[in-house]
């Protein structure tokens, strides 16, 4: 029937019309849902298992749906304000917590190349991450855990598609690869399509975006 018609929209603004709390609230568990599904994939090539609620797939499917829920603007607008969506801000307590395990050992100083060698190894090895750091970006934020996802060719789910090359043809591995680098397309245009829901619900969900990216920018230099 035309533009803010759907049935989705229409329940979203029924829902939110009725109780604006408990909207924000309903949308948060969506989003906590589907994060948490993300963060038990490592490739794109991987399955979330189902969890209590039903939901699993891989990134695409999950990263579909998160973009699907913010074709609402007021959705959209409620995700931004959900505590994971960004770092907690630098001058805060929460900033320089330790999660995920104790802190890694820090180099001493003193220190030969071979050990310093090893503790980097270490550091790299350890599931400890600081609340506002490059991890903590990565794995405690929502576009962290959709933004993250690739193809990484030491992985094991990359690694098996490429089993027993010597007995393939050159146009199988290619034929391989090619279908690698259409799934990267397709989930990178899926992710601008979900950056692009948020900039466009308002300002407010436009700054968070802006921070995020900002803080993006900042760690990857």
């Amino acid at each position: 029937m035309g533009k803010n018609t759907s049935f989705y929209y229409c329940v979203c603004e029924e829902l939110h019309s009725q109780d604006p709390d408990a909207f924000e609230t309903m949308v948060a568990d969506i989003a906590k849902c589907i994060t948490d599904a993300l963060s038990e994939c490592k490739s794109l090539l991987d399955e979330s298992p189902q969890d209590a609620s039903g939901l699993g797939g891989n990134g695409l499917l999950l990263t579909s749906a998160l973009r699907e829920l913010c074709t609402n603007k007021k959705a959209a607008s409620c995700l931004t304000k959900v505590p994971s969506f960004l770092l907690p801000p630098a001058d805060s307590p929460q900033a320089s917590e330790w999660v995920g395990g104790p802190p890694p050992p820090q180099i001493p100083r003193g220190a030969n190349p071979n050990q310093i060698n090893f503790i980097r190894r270490m550091q790299e090895m350890s599931n400890s991450r600081m609340r506002r750091s490059g991890k903590g970006l990565e794995k405690d934020t929502v576009l962290g855990n959709v933004l993250r996802l690739g193809l990484p060719w030491k992985h094991e789910s990359v690694l098996s598609s490429y089993a027993n090359p010597v007995r393939r043809s050159p146009k199988d591995i290619d034929q391989i690869s090619d279908g690698h680098r259409r799934q990267l397309e397709l989930y990178q245009s899926k992710c601008n399509e979900l950056i692009r829901q948020l900039v466009v619900a308002g300002e407010q969900p436009r700054k968070k975006v802006s921070i995020y990216l900002d803080a993006l920018g900042c760690f990857r230099s």
